[in-house]
């Protein structure tokens, strides 16, 4: 089936100028990639589209006008970081950035405004300066000599942050932010590559409606609600079964397996009731999102006693019939305690 995308088309932004702080570089909305020169006043202005005969495209460019996946950076994607029984979050990552050769970009950042676990994936597209950029930021040219999964001489893998051309991956453990996990180099990009998941993730637009969807569920047993005050009834024309969530029995233990929603009718319920209780229940709610840890809760007539535990997130193009977005295995390196 094809996945249909919508493309952000005239709106897409670049840098109106630049600024000098030892360095040449284009700043993205009110975020300088150079943390000591934030420049509140730079503005963002539409870009022309891409045009992928031009001469400026080169084959080890990230945008080469290809329709393949060029670029995968992430965060949570490999390692711990899980919610209570469930990966969804983390199959693609929990932050991300992936971006196709035609310089489309899906993006998860850290917007401060909703708990990531219920925040929404956005898309938009780059142009070659705003792409040149992210390269030389992130070191993209280098990502072959130092590849590898860095992992701390102490043990213990966290999350794990990930730089991917498709050919050769680096991988460090605990988010890249132990001193002794990495290199000053790597734990310098993973900085860089926040700042980039913030603007993007600011700068792109929501995905379509009917764009599809991950779920995932289980039946908890609920004697007369239990610890749970806050299910409702199930409130689609559509069966959990047609959403891939199998009736009980189901394990209450092993991680939960991610379901792909691809049907547009479906995939567009779902997103309108999940943007609707983002919008509508705060942090001081009692049934607050936040403190379901992601989670909705129902209750069905077909299964007294047991609520339908339900979590939800947007997919991407790249991910396999397992909902992860796979990329080469790299070797481990264990790193020293000065960080080399």
């Amino acid at each position: 089936m094809t996945h249909r995308v919508r493309l952000s088309g005239t709106d897409r932004l670049r840098p109106r100028r630049r600024v000098t702080c030892g360095v040449v570089f284009h700043v993205l909305g009110a975020v300088c990639l150079v943390s000591a020169c934030a420049d509140p006043t730079a503005s963002l202005e539409p870009a022309s589209a891409v045009d992928s005969t031009t001469e400026d495209v080169v084959e080890d460019h990230v945008c080469d006008g290809s329709h393949d996946l060029r670029m995968v950076v992430r965060s949570g994607g490999v390692g711990g970081g899980i919610i209570g029984p469930t990966r969804l979050y983390h199959q693609i990552g929990t932050f991300y950035l992936y971006i196709r050769g035609d310089c489309q970009y899906w993006v998860m950042g850290p917007s401060g405004d909703v708990f990531y676990a219920w925040d929404s994936a956005r898309t938009g597209t780059l142009d070659l300066d705003q792409a040149k950029d992210l390269m030389d930021g992130l070191g993209y040219e280098q990502w072959g000599i130092v590849k590898g999964d860095y992992e701390s001489p102490h043990g213990g893998d966290g999350d794990a942050f990930v730089l991917s051309d498709l050919r050769s991956t680096v991988v460090c453990r605990l988010g890249c932010s132990d001193a002794l996990v990495g290199t000053p180099q790597l734990r310098a990009w993973a900085v860089t590559a926040r700042q980039w998941w913030t603007a993007l993730h600011r700068a792109g637009e929501p995905l379509d409606r009917s764009d599809r969807l991950r779920v995932d569920g289980r039946y908890l047993e609920v004697e007369d609600g239990g610890q749970f005050d806050c299910p409702v009834q199930w409130p689609f024309s559509f069966s959990p079964e047609r959403a891939g969530i199998s009736p009980p029995p189901s394990s209450h233990d092993d991680p939960l397996r991610s379901r792909a929603v691809t049907d547009p009718s479906m995939a567009a319920d779902l997103r309108q009731y999940w943007a609707m209780l983002r919008a509508g229940r705060g942090a001081d709610d009692p049934c607050s999102l936040e403190r379901r840890d992601g989670a909705m809760y129902f209750s069905l007539p077909e299964h007294p006693g047991l609520l339908l535990e339900m979590w939800i997130r947007d997919a991407v193009p790249f991910e396999d019939d397992d909902g992860h977005v796979l990329v080469p295995e790299p070797t481990r390196v264990l790193t020293g305690p000065d960080g080399s």
